[in-house]
């Protein structure tokens, strides 16, 4: 099987071209989530993308990595704005589900 993913406009470093695979297995069984038969596939891949692409792609920061340079950035006083700006800190971490006394208490 072969298919081509096309150049995007909005992200250069997005992966563009050909690339081939094979399919190795078809299973067949029961799945609980859909209520009924669902198959699987097992391909390999024979031909990538690669680094034919150009630059290598950014990975994004851990949420880990995130919060440090937070407390770096208020430790080092460079916001002018703390409140607010910790207001969308604690914002985020409840969006993303952090426990409650993780959260920064605003003044």
């Amino acid at each position: 099987l072969e298919a081509t993913i096309e150049p995007m406009e909005f992200d250069p470093d997005m992966p563009s071209g050909t690339y081939q695979f094979e399919l190795l297995e078809k299973i067949d069984g029961y799945c609980w989530l859909v209520g009924g038969q669902s198959t699987a596939y097992i391909h390999r891949i024979t031909k990538s993308l690669g680094r034919e692409y150009g630059s290598n792609r950014i990975k994004p920061f851990s949420e880990e990595q995130i919060a440090y340079e937070a407390i770096q950035y208020m430790k080092d006083n460079k916001s002018q704005r703390t409140k607010t700006f910790l207001t969308q800190v604690r914002n985020n971490m409840v969006y993303h589900g952090f426990p409650d006394n993780w959260l920064p208490i605003l003044p």
